[in-house]
């Protein structure tokens, strides 16, 4: 029974990577269907079929054998993996990943040794603030602001003024959540002479960052 059920699973697996291959040449034919997959994006504007306005999202599994495999609590190492965080703080990407935690072979000891590695350098990467673990509520909130926050700058004898808009005609689903900007960064000549508002009102609590890899 054990080589027909290991022929089974790379069957699968074939099937799973041949299917996302699949999904990616579709996108670049034009497809809107998988037009995500095309630029490799975590959120996009759509409209449902009764014409609500709404978000799209697209999850995230970077295991070669496709988004359903080794989504088990017990798998968590095979996807968590150094090549794949490094990537990702290359990239200065962002990820929802597409896992099942509570999905365990045994309650008593949920992840092995391969797992607890894993979240242990996903920890390490927390601390030296090269990853932002959030939740993905917060994400998708910061996406929608970096999308769609309407900003005017100027200058003045006191220094660089940005105002924010959260109330843009371009805004897809409503007026922007205020808590929504937190996180957005504005590279300025002069940190200490630039000042934020949001529709017309100053925010107070800025955090002036040191120079980022850019020099800036």
């Amino acid at each position: 029974i054990a080589p027909r059920v290991n022929w089974i699973k790379r069957l699968a697996s074939t099937r799973t990577m041949l299917k996302e291959a699949a999904k990616q040449c579709l996108a670049r034919a034009g497809n809107t269907k998988y037009a995500m997959h095309k630029n490799n994006e975590t959120l996009r504007p759509i409209r449902l079929r009764d014409g609500r306005a709404v978000y799209e999202f697209i999850r995230c599994n970077p295991h070669w054998s496709g988004v359903s495999s080794f989504t088990e609590g017990r798998y968590i190492g095979k996807v968590l993996t150094d090549e794949f965080l490094n990537l990702l703080v290359k990239r200065g990407g962002t990820c929802i990943l597409y896992t099942h935690l509570g999905r365990v072979d045994k309650p008593s000891v949920p992840f092995n040794s391969e797992g607890v590695s894993a979240f242990r350098m996903l920890a390490d990467e927390f601390h030296k603030g090269k990853i932002l673990v959030t939740t993905t509520r917060r994400l998708l909130g910061y996406h929608c602001a970096v999308r769609e926050v309407h900003c005017i700058s100027r200058h003045t004898d006191n220094g660089l003024f940005i105002d924010l808009n959260t109330r843009s005609s371009k805004n897809w689903t409503g007026e922007l959540n205020t808590s929504d900007l937190s996180g957005l960064t504005f590279y300025v000549p002069d940190p200490k002479s630039s000042f934020i508002s949001i529709n017309g009102r100053e925010v107070t609590n800025l955090n002036y960052n040191p120079p980022d890899k850019t020099g800036q």
